[in-house]
């Protein structure tokens, strides 16, 4: 059973301020599907996100702007580590959508 989910994305082929909003999607995306609390850290441009309760209780990770890629870590919670596999496909396919 895998403990985290991590992947990186190609945004090269779209202008920095369309990556924003994209980046927006993604997250909205990422708190409908697993009810996240999120919030920016400007410094490392990075979202922080965490779920405090439902059935993804103690999932935490974050979503950083990149030059050129975004670079995305989720770390699962036990019981949600035999699902990793269904979650990860959920995300990358929240991905794919948003970067067209």
């Amino acid at each position: 059973m895998r403990e985290r989910i991590e992947m990186t994305k190609s945004t090269e082929h779209l202008p920095a301020e369309v990556v924003g909003q994209r980046v927006g999607a993604v997250t909205t995306g990422l708190q409908s599907t697993l009810n996240l609390q999120t919030r920016w850290d400007d410094n490392s441009s990075t979202v922080l996100f965490e779920s405090m309760d439902g059935f993804a209780k103690g999932v935490t990770g974050t979503l950083q702007i990149r030059p050129g890629e975004l670079h995305l870590v989720v770390h699962l919670p036990m019981l949600l580590r035999v699902q990793a596999d269904a979650v990860e496909a959920q995300i990358n396919e929240m991905f794919e959508e948003a970067l067209k």
